[in-house]
């Protein structure tokens, strides 16, 4: 998949988590990608600040293709939490897709 789909793909789970009609990703989103952030990543801090912020109207403003993907908002503060909240038990809809992602690309243990 190249960054254009990525970004698409992305973009499309913004709309259908937030009920948004966004078109273009953003410019912030599109240089996560860029620099590796994989759709599995980026769809679960997604999940993550809508489990967050669903209930509290001015909160769920941010829930766009820029506010998230912001590169301190993204690395620093938004992606460990959403990981830590998926570790803990989290009912994110893309759970088992990310987890499946992390199996698959596990450095094998020698023992």
């Amino acid at each position: 998949m190249n960054d254009d789909d990525t970004a698409l793909e992305v973009l499309a789970h913004i709309n259908t988590v937030t009920g948004s009609r966004f078109r273009v990703p953003s410019a912030e989103l599109n240089a996560r990608i860029r620099e590796g952030a994989t759709v599995e990543q980026c769809k679960l801090v997604v999940d993550y600040l809508w489990s967050m912020w669903k209930n509290d109207p001015k909160m769920r403003e941010y829930l766009d293709s820029v506010t998230p993907f912001r590169p301190r908002n993204f690395a620093v503060k938004y992606l460990p939490k959403a990981e830590r909240w998926l570790e803990e038990g989290s009912q994110s809809p893309i759970r088992e897709a990310f987890r499946k992602h992390a199996a698959e690309n596990a450095e094998p243990v020698n023992e």
